[in-house]
């Protein structure tokens, strides 16, 4: 299947501004990256809260703003396996993520996200966009094996 160029890049300039939004703190802007009805799962757990979804625009933006005050992110984006059917796709966003907070050793998490998208007039957003988490570590524990 042949995947429209315009496309391609949209999808993934998408994953893109999401990890800079977050790298940058900005908890509005990750919240318009979702559709009316988005869906995000699998990110509370990490905020020692109950695994459960985020919907919509202002309740993923009421998570993320307290999460993301004083906390140092850095996350870097691969988007891979991108599928369009019309006005849906689909695709895989692995992500490396350090994280420092205060009191704190810098952390390291290494996830894939899994990405449902649906077409607006304005672009593409995630319709659910949810996160896997592979590996956890305090830095110091992978520099000392």
């Amino acid at each position: 299947m042949t995947i429209d160029p315009a496309d391609y890049v949209a999808i993934v300039d998408l994953a893109s501004t999401y990890c800079d939004a977050v790298n940058r703190g900005a908890a509005a802007q990750i919240g318009q990256l979702f559709g009316e009805d988005g869906i995000l799962t699998g990110v509370t757990q990490l905020a020692g809260q109950s695994e459960r979804d985020l919907i919509g625009e202002n309740e993923i933006q009421a998570f993320f703003q307290p999460m993301l005050d004083g906390v140092m992110i850095h996350q870097t984006p691969s988007v891979s396996n991108i599928r369009v059917d019309n006005s849906r796709a689909q695709s895989k966003t692995s992500v490396v993520e350090y994280v420092r907070m205060k009191g704190y050793p810098l952390m390291l998490y290494i996830g894939d996200y899994y990405d449902s998208l649906v077409r607006i007039p304005d672009g593409w957003r995630y319709a659910r966009r949810r996160l896997e988490v592979r590996n956890i570590a305090a830095l110091s524990e992978v520099a000392s094996g």
